[in-house]
């Protein structure tokens, strides 16, 4: 045996590796020195999982199968070549392992409960309120920069606004409303910050609305910044 062939056979992925870069020539030498087309790459996949998940490939997948790859194989996670196609949306692929005897899968794969779990999470998280504000304001001048807004590059940069953003984590702004003069900003603020629905009162305003006072000590008294801010 030549050290080239040692070095290969020492080497568990080789065979992952020439598998992912389409190298049939090689993939076929590494076979015949004893390198399995099932084994499992670092990442917990086999060659022929690799190629369902990397794209819609039905000649490579194929040529995997006429090697041997087991089409029922799974990876670390437990699904299949089939499943990782269906996943990515690789219609010929799971087309062509369901020709080719892929057992069809029942329930859920791996992959879809991560991203079902996945998606619950930043819904749940994305609709957490930070505290009992259902919205925060905010003053600031009118530029691209500000709170990620990208205003009419016509629009003066001397100009405010008045920034409403929900009081959620990973929300963009939900309304601005520009003034010419800071003064007009805050006085605009007083108008409409005391109305901001919370979270204890179901969602609702309060009723009777505070004064600004009032709206003052009711965040201080939460342990909020007085505003304007």
């Amino acid at each position: 045996m030549s050290d080239d062939q040692k070095e290969n056979q020492n080497d568990k992925y080789a065979l992952s590796n020439a598998a992912f870069f389409k190298d049939l020539a090689a993939c076929k030498r590494l076979i015949a020195q004893g390198h399995d087309i099932n084994q499992l790459n670092e990442y917990g996949e086999t060659p022929l999982i690799t190629a369902a998940e990397d794209c819609d490939d039905t000649e490579w997948i194929a040529a995997l199968l006429d090697l041997g790859a087991d089409i029922d194989a799974c990876d670390e996670n437990g699904d299949t070549a089939l499943q990782a196609a269906e996943f990515n949306d690789h219609t010929n692929v799971a087309a062509l392992l369901l020709e080719r005897g892929a057992t069809a899968s029942i329930g859920p794969s791996h992959r879809e409960q991560v991203e079902d779990a996945y998606c619950d999470f930043m819904m749940k998280r994305q609709n957490q309120f930070l505290d009992d504000r259902m919205y925060v304001l905010e003053v600031a001048r009118l530029t691209p920069i500000s709170a990620g807004l990208f205003p009419d590059p016509h629009t003066s940069p001397g100009k405010w606004s008045v920034i409403t953003r929900r009081n959620c984590p990973g929300y963009p702004p939900t309304r601005t409303d520009d003034f010419d003069a800071y003064e007009d900003a805050v006085e605009y603020l007083k108008q409409v910050a005391p109305e901001t629905p919370r979270v204890s009162l179901g969602k609702r305003c309060p009723n009777p609305v505070p004064s600004w006072d009032e709206f003052q000590a009711w965040r201080e008294a939460s342990n909020l910044p007085r505003m304007p801010y």
